[in-house]
C-alpha cells in the first residue's frame, strides 16, 4: 500500500534551503505478481510532531492476499519501528467525527543511523569503494519482517528489494524516482511466514523530521480509485496543508432533513472543485483533550500480574472478555498462533461468537495442555496494551489535534501533500448546526436555513435548490499559510434574506462575532467509492 510522508520533489528542491527536514511515511503496496495485485483501499494516519521528531501511526488497509503483502515507505531518516493498535483510529474517529444538527425550535409557532550517504561518509571518501549493500537494518517487529534500505541510488535498492522479495511492479519503477536522493531511505515491510490476515496491525514509525508529508506519488502505483485519505496531526498548533488547497463544504448542499446522508458525496464534489482536485477539508481542529484519558484510561485493561497468575484458560479469556478494550480481532490472531484454529475461529466475524467458541475450546484437554498465561499475556501487552498506552500519551504531550480528509484517484496523485502549522487560525468544532425558520401564517411558505457562515438560504432541506440554481459544493476554496488568515481563492459570498414570520431568535440574533466558520467533513468509507462526475 502507499503511505504518506513525502513532499513533491519539485517543492522539496525549490525550498531546500528554506524548509526543515521532510517527513516521509506512507508508502506503497508492492504486488508480488501482476496477476494478483495488492491494491490499497484506504489510509488513516496519525502524525505527532514534537521537537524535530515525527511519530506516525499508520493503519494498513488493502484489498488483496495478506500472504503476499509487501509495503514500501520512503523516509528521510532511519526510523524506529513499533506495532500499533487499530483502536487508536477507532477512538479518534469517535472523538473527532463531525455531527450535524437541524435546530427548528420556535419555528412553527407552537408546532538516525549509519550509511546515510552524506559527503562525509566512508563511501564518499573512498575513490574505489567496495560494492555496498543498500540494506541498513534487517529485522522484525510484531508480525512483520522489515528492512531499511538506502535510497541514494535507485538500481542497487531495486536489486536488493527484488532479491529479498520486496517487489516493485514491472513498469512502475519510475514512481519511486522522486524519493531517490542522497540521504534518503525506504522501509520495506512484509508479513513473516505463517502470519495470518488478522496480523496486519498498524505500524508506528518514529524518525527525525520537522514536517509530515504523504508520498502520494508512490501511492498511485497500486491505489484503489477514489482513495479516501484521513489524516490526524498532533502538534503545538492547528495543522494545515502547505501545498494543497483547503476547501470549506457548502452547508447549503447538506441534506439537513436526512441526517446529512449526502455528506460524503458533497465532500467529494467540493474537493473536485479545487485545482487539480488537490485539496483537503478540515474536519476538526482543537484541543487534543478530546482524546486524553481514552486510550490510557484507568482500568481500561486488566492488570498484567492478574492475567499472568490465572491458572485456567477459560478464566483467563473471561477476564479478557470483560475488558472490551482488548481488541478481539487482534486477540483472535494471538490465539490462533498459540492454539492453531480451534473451533474454526478464523471464520468468526463477531466478538460474542469468538468468545463463545473460545470458551468451548478452553475446556478441552488440548487447550489445558497448551495454555500458557505468561506467553499469552506477554503478546497481548506487546500487540494491544502497550501501543494503546503509548498512543494515549501523545495526546497528553501535544495540545492541538487536527483532522484532515481528502479523496484522490491514482491519476490525481501527482503531488505529495505536505503539512505545516498555523497558530493564527481558529479552531474547527465537530458539531455543526443549521437553524430552520418559515412564515407561520403561510402554509405554502418556503423553508429557510440560517447557516453557520451567516447566510440565510431558501432550502428544501435535502441539498437541492428549490429554484433549480446550481449550488457549488464548496462554499470557499482557500490557501492556508503558516501564519495569518486564509487567502480566499473563491467564495459563494454571503447573502441575508428576510425569512419573515416567527423564526427562532437563536438563529436571527446571532452576531457576526459569534459566527463560526466551519471547515466540515465527515469521513466515510462511502467516499472512497464515490463516483466522480
Amino acid at each position: 500500500m502507499r503511505f504518506f510522508l513525502a513532499g513533491p520533489l519539485a517543492l522539496a528542491t525549490a525550498l531546500a534551503s528554506l524548509t526543515p527536514t521532510r517527513a516521509e511515511a506512507c508508502g506503497c503496496f508492492a504486488p508480488p505478481t501482476p496477476a494478483e495485485p495488492v491494491v490499497q483501499a484506504g489510509e488513516r494516519i496519525l502524525f505527532a510532531v514534537n521537537e524535530g521528531v515525527v511519530t506516525a501511526h499508520i493503519q494498513i488497509q488493502y484489498v488483496g492476499s495478506a500472504s503476499e503483502f509487501a509495503w514500501l515507505v520512503p523516509l528521510p531518516a532511519v526510523p524506529k519501528l513499533k506495532i500499533g493498535n487499530d483502536d487508536v483510529f477507532n477512538e479518534l474517529e469517535k472523538a473527532t467525527a463531525p455531527s450535524f444538527v437541524l435546530d427548528s425550535s420556535g419555528t412553527f409557532c407552537g408546532g538516525g543511523g549509519f550509511g546515510c550517504g552524506s559527503a562525509d561518509s566512508a563511501l564518499a571518501r573512498d575513490s574505489n569503494p567496495e560494492p555496498m549493500s543498500p540494506a541498513v537494518i534487517v529485522s522484525s517487529v510484531g508480525p512483520y519482517d522489515y528492512a531499511v534500505v538506502r535510497a541514494d541510488s535507485k538500481q542497487p535498492m531495486l536489486d536488493w528489494l527484488n532479491d529479498n522479495r520486496f517487489f516493485v511492479p514491472t513498469g512502475t519503477e519510475s514512481a519511486i524516482d522522486p524519493y531517490i536522493h542522497e540521504g534518503a531511505y525506504f522501509l520495506a515491510l512484509r508479513l513473516r511466514s505463517g502470519q495470518a490476515a488478522g496480523d496486519l496491525v498498524p505500524i508506528v514509525l518514529e524518525y527525525e523530521s520537522d514536517l509530515p508529508m504523504i508520498p502520494i506519488i508512490l501511492t498511485s502505483v497500486a491505489s484503489a480509485p477514489n482513495l479516501g485519505i484521513l489524516v490526524w496531526v498532533l502538534g503545538e498548533h492547528r495543522a494545515v496543508p502547505r501545498n494543497y488547497q483547503h476547501v470549506l463544504v457548502n452547508h447549503e448542499r447538506i441534506n439537513w432533513f436526512g441526517q446529512a446522508a449526502n455528506y460524503a458525496e458533497v465532500v467529494a464534489q467540493a474537493i473536485d472543485e479545487a485545482d487539480d482536485h488537490h485539496a483537503f477539508i478540515t474536519e476538526y481542529a482543537g484541543s487534543s483533550a478530546v482524546m486524553v484519558g481514552i486510550l490510557d484510561a484507568p482500568e481500561r485493561f486488566p492488570r498484567r500480574s492478574q492475567l499472568e497468575g490465572i491458572s485456567r484458560a477459560r478464566t483467563f479469556f473471561t477476564e479478557l472478555y470483560n475488558h472490551e478494550a482488548i481488541n478481539w480481532r487482534q486477540l483472535q490472531a494471538i490465539v490462533q498462533r498459540h492454539y492453531g484454529n480451534p473451533e474454526d475461529l478464523s471464520t468468526v466475524n463477531e466478538r460474542e461468537l469468538f468468545f463463545e467458541r473460545l470458551y468451548r475450546y478452553s475446556e478441552t484437554d488440548a487447550a489445558t495442555l497448551a495454555y500458557d498465561p505468561l506467553t499469552l499475556t506477554e503478546e497481548i501487552w506487546e500487540r494491544i496494551v502497550t501501543p494503546s498506552l503509548e498512543a494515549g500519551q501523545l495526546f497528553r504531550d501535544l495540545p492541538k489535534l487536527t483532522r484532515l480528509y481528502t479523496v484522490l484517484s491514482p491519476e490525481e496523485m501527482t503531488e505529495d501533500p505536505v503539512f505545516g502549522f498555523n497558530a493564527d487560525l481558529p479552531d474547527v468544532p465537530r458539531q455543526h448546526t443549521a437553524y430552520l425558520s418559515r412564515d407561520c401564517d403561510d402554509n405554502e411558505a418556503p423553508n429557510y436555513l440560517t447557516l453557520e457562515d451567516g447566510r440565510v438560504v431558501e432550502s428544501n432541506g435535502v441539498g437541492d435548490s428549490p429554484a433549480g440554481r446550481q449550488i457549488p459544493a464548496a462554499s470557499e476554496i482557500q490557501v492556508l499559510g503558516l501564519e495569518g488568515p486564509p487567502q480566499v481563492i473563491r467564495s459563494v459570498g454571503a447573502t441575508t434574506e428576510d425569512a419573515g414570520g416567527c423564526s427562532s431568535n437563536s438563529a436571527r440574533n446571532r452576531g457576526a462575532a459569534d459566527l463560526i466558520v466551519i471547515f466540515a467533513s465527515v469521513f466515510s468509507l462511502r467516499a472512497w467509492n464515490r463516483r466522480r462526475r
